[in-house]
């Protein structure tokens, strides 16, 4: 249960249901729809694009959305019929993001040659593109809402030919009322806020600016709990500096709203350990200390320990038996490893079956290595790419 957390929630077209399952589990939700789909469909420009994919020999066509797929079918009978559109997919490679698209155009019966793997980002749709050889071919990518750069960058390296095939954009609500209620309850009314998409963020923040807000409001979702529906909305939120308390795995209301219990509820730690390698040099402990004291300042209402697998102490089982000896009966323990080795698979293991014979009342939330984790991916990436 949520015990009456203040939760914002920014999501337009499933709001409704995210707010209703936030009250069930005894949360209290602000709904402030960030984000309005906007029809932006050219007939004479769809055609030409259509005319262009129907002169092509071994075109590829890249499906990002729901959607906008269904979006694609509407302007397309508009144009006379949806016919041509299903001729064109039927001789074409078809690529889908993610299972909302799959979704519509299995309701259409067509055909569908590669799908991208889960979290479904840009990422993933160039791996299933794999080996492809893309060198001179045409490259339709369907526009979710504003232009994937990153995508058709990546594909033009690639030597693709890419054309969008636009249905609709992404825009402010019509109704901001409930943005201005929202930028007042960030004044202290809220305990967290939840993002569904990085386009919320940017529209939640160009609003702030346009009411020269925008240093506040960073401020202050800074200092909430701030939850991620993805890989994606997360790099968004790090890139402004907003810490994320968790990111739905995989990007789906249900695990979202899990995380919102694990981490606001009845369910939610009463204290973090991070546990690294020892070493004999001192100065090995140095940047696990800095971590230790910027996770206290995040979350000042947690006991924030360190301990070490040897050379240097206190060891795991020590911290364990001093947060249950000061009343502490849920623990989360975070492996500071890039990777899942040895040390994580056999000795953690051992360690923790230890803990539980010696204190079967306390739980133990055992995090991912760091290496498993997409943000921290990502912001070393952008670190070695400099």
């Amino acid at each position: 249960m949520l015990k009456g957390s203040r939760i914002a929630v920014l999501e337009s077209r499933t709001g409704e249901r995210l707010c209703d399952l936030v009250a069930r589990q005894g949360g209290v939700p602000l709904w402030a729809p960030a984000l309005a789909e906007v029809p932006s469909v050219d007939p004479v420009e769809l055609q030409s694009v259509l005319d262009l994919w129907a002169g092509e020999r071994s075109p590829v066509v890249v499906l990002q959305t729901g959607v906008g797929v269904s979006a694609l079918f509407d302007a397309c009978e508009g144009l006379g019929g949806a016919a041509q559109l299903l001729e064109l997919l039927a001789r074409s490679l078809v690529v889908v993001r993610g299972p909302k698209p799959t979704a519509v155009l299995r309701g259409r019966g067509v055909r569908i040659d590669l799908a991208a793997q889960p979290p479904h980002t840009t990422a993933e749709v160039l791996a299933a593109l794999g080996s492809e050889l893309l060198g001179g071919r045409a490259v339709f990518v369907q526009r979710y809402g504003e232009s994937n750069t990153e995508l058709e960058h990546a594909l033009t390296q690639r030597g693709a030919r890419v054309s969008e095939l636009v249905t609709y954009q992404w825009a402010l609500p019509a109704d901001t009322a409930p943005l201005g209620r929202l930028l007042e309850a960030l004044q202290g009314e809220l305990d967290a806020v939840v993002f569904t998409s990085r386009s919320q963020l940017e529209n939640l923040l160009a609003f702030a600016a346009a009411r020269d807000q925008l240093a506040r409001v960073l401020q202050a979702l800074r200092g909430l709990a701030v939850f991620s529906i993805g890989p994606v909305c997360t790099a968004a939120l790090l890139r402004q500096g907003i810490p994320v308390r968790a990111e739905a795995t995989p990007p789906k209301l249900g695990p979202l709203m899990s995380a919102l219990e694990r981490e606001l509820g009845s369910s939610a730690p009463q204290a973090i350990v991070l546990f690294a390698h020892g070493a004999r040099d001192p100065q090995w402990a140095q940047p696990f200390e800095e971590i230790r004291r910027r996770v206290t300042v995040r979350r000042p209402e947690l006991q924030v320990v360190l301990a070490f697998l040897d050379l240097m102490g206190p060891s795991l089982p020590e911290c364990m038996s001093d947060l249950v000896a000061r009343g502490v009966t849920r623990v989360r323990l975070v492996p500071l490893f890039l990777g899942r080795g040895g040390h994580l698979k056999e000795d953690l293991a051992r360690l923790l079956e230890a803990i539980a014979e010696a204190h079967p009342g306390l739980v133990v939330d055992l995090l991912p290595a760091l290496g498993e984790m997409p943000e921290l991916l990502e912001a070393v990436s952008q670190w070695a790419a400099r």
